[in-house]
């Protein structure tokens, strides 16, 4: 008579659900905070560098903004990034407690 293969344990995935659900949450409001914060922080620089030299030549006002905007487009770009990671790892726990499940 053939006996079956042991079970395997149970794993407990309850911690791994928490942790990828703050990080999806923390990525959520973070990404688009710290493209915010990009944009805040270069605009001021570019302003206070403006009227340190008092030069009015529009050019360089160009060349500060087109670095904010580049600095926002980076932390805009984490958003996209992570939710991509976070629905991997999702799956990939799915898997697992698909497989331990009896």
């Amino acid at each position: 008579m053939n006996t079956p293969p042991p079970l395997p344990e149970q794993v407990d995935l309850t911690p791994k659900w928490k942790l990828l659900r703050i990080l999806g949450v923390c990525l959520a409001i973070g990404g688009p905070l710290f493209g915010i914060l990009g944009t805040v922080i270069g605009m001021t620089q570019a302003f206070a560098a403006l009227a340190e030299a008092g030069n009015e030549d529009p050019g360089d006002l160009a060349e500060s903004i087109n670095v904010v905007l580049q600095t926002t487009a980076f932390g805009l770009l984490f958003l996209p990034i992570g939710v991509v990671c976070i629905l991997i790892a999702n799956r990939k726990l799915k898997a697992i407690a698909l497989s331990h499940e009896f």
